[in-house]
């Protein structure tokens, strides 16, 4: 359960609150997490590690939601880590 509790500033020091910030500046500093939309697995951003999108043709899409037993919904938000594929899924570079 979340305490009720509330830290204040150091001396010296101020704090903002979401309210005393304009929407527009918020918007900018917001950061997106991706997170892998697979179910079980708990995989999200870090540097170093890929994520793809779910592909635009229907056919290869359908075959990436079969493979990887999606069981719900894909939205064109979902991204799919580099951890449920092998290297020999990717192109090679050159």
């Amino acid at each position: 359960m979340a305490s009720n509790k509330t830290s204040s500033a150091g001396e010296g020091q101020t704090s903002k609150r979401k309210q005393d910030v304009p929407a527009d500046e918020r918007a900018k500093n917001k950061k997106v997490t991706k997170y892998c939309c697979v179910p079980q697995c708990t995989n999200y951003a870090v540097e170093g590690m890929r994520f793809h999108k779910f592909p635009q043709d229907p056919k290869t899409r359908q075959a990436w939601i079969v493979a990887l037993k999606m069981g719900k919904e894909v939205t064109d938000h979902d991204w799919v880590c580099a951890g449920h594929f092998l290297q020999s899924d990717y192109l090679p570079q050159g």
